[in-house]
Order: structure tokens, then sequence, then C-alpha cells
């Protein structure tokens, strides 16, 4: 399930912890990562343009992200899909072939496309029970240059930044295992590019 977290008094009443986590974090965060860098124009005074550094070159938009929660209920994936199956007592040796296929790797941002996209960085706070594991999934893959595959596993009171336009990755499906009680979830924020 995917809620966006939009903010206002009607969605502060529902979830007043994510909408508080979402603006500490568009605040303070990008206020950091706009302290730590210089703008393009910035750089351009200081440096001959043959010279590069390793910046963002923009800053972000301390007022502005875009956010939303994901929830994964294993009890609610089994119950979902005995009513699609018309099967019950599902177990995991009957999921395989229900699954579907692991996505593609994607970027956050399409750089084809004509629309306009102020995403920059892509923050993934990840809340999993403590005995969650590879194996439950729900962890971000991101390949590199080389082909190379690095996974990162979706760990309880993780927090993970990539940038949004250069990150070639893949989110892992959420499984779970038996054993293992309560929801699984994560906060996606975008950070967007501060308007000029």
């Amino acid at each position: 399930y995917v809620v966006p977290i939009k903010g206002g008094q009607e969605q502060y009443a529902d979830c007043p912890r994510s909408v508080e986590y979402v603006v500490s974090l568009t605040r303070h965060l990008a206020g950091m990562l706009n302290k730590s860098v210089k703008t393009s124009d910035e750089l351009t005074e200081e440096m001959p343009t043959s010279t590069t550094m390793n910046s963002l070159g923009y800053k972000l938009d301390e007022t502005a992200s875009i956010s939303s929660l994901r929830v994964f209920d294993r009890k609610a994936r089994l119950s979902s899909l005995a009513l699609l199956t018309r099967k019950e007592n599902l177990d995991d040796s009957m999921l395989a072939p229900l699954d579907i296929e692991k996505k593609t790797f994607s970027y956050i941002v399409d750089g084809n496309s004509d629309e306009v996209d102020l995403r920059r960085i892509t923050a993934v706070y990840f809340m999993t029970p403590h005995d969650w594991d590879t194996e439950c999934g729900g962890g971000i893959t991101f390949r590199d240059a080389d082909g190379q595959d690095v996974s990162i596993e979706a760990k309880n009171d993780r927090l993970l930044l990539f940038n949004s336009e250069k990150s070639l990755h893949r989110v892992e499906k959420w499984i779970g295992r038996n054993g293992i009680e309560g929801a699984c979830s994560c906060i996606v924020t975008h950070f967007v590019r501060h308007r000029q």
C-alpha cells in the first residue's frame, strides 16, 4: 500500500509523526546539504571552467518535498492472494509462481522526458521489525557503471540517500516470512531542486 504524505491539518490528524518526520527531514537535511555544496554560479566564479568539483551544483528546496508512506503487511498479502487464487492456507512454496517478476532497473528522474522533474535527492527511511533480514526483501539494489549490483537491505531505522537523476536502481519486492509480526514500511522522500 502506498499513501502520499501531503501534510496539512487533515493528514496531520491521521498520521502526525509521519508528517513531522517529512517536514523536519526536508527542512534540516536539505539545509545541511545546501550548506555543503556550491551552486553552478558560485563554482564558475571561483574556479576555471576546466576544473570540476564533486558537488550537487544546485540548491535544494528546504520547504518542499514529495513523500509517500509504503506499507507491507504479509498477512494482508497472503489474504489477497488467497482471494485472487481461490486457495486457502497459502504457504511460501505456493507463493513463488504467484509473485510478479523482479522490477527492472530505472532512475527516479527520466532524463529522456520532456517534463520538468525537480526531484534531485531521494531518501528512504526503513521501518521494519528487528528480525527482518535480506530474505524478507524490501531493500534496494543499485547497478554501477560497470554493471555490478550492490544491494542495500531494508533494516530497521536505516536512512538511505541517493541521487534521483544518476542512481540506476531497483526496489526489491517485500516478501516477509512466517514468525515476523507486524507491518513493515518505509517513507520515501524526494528532495526537490529550489526554483530560481
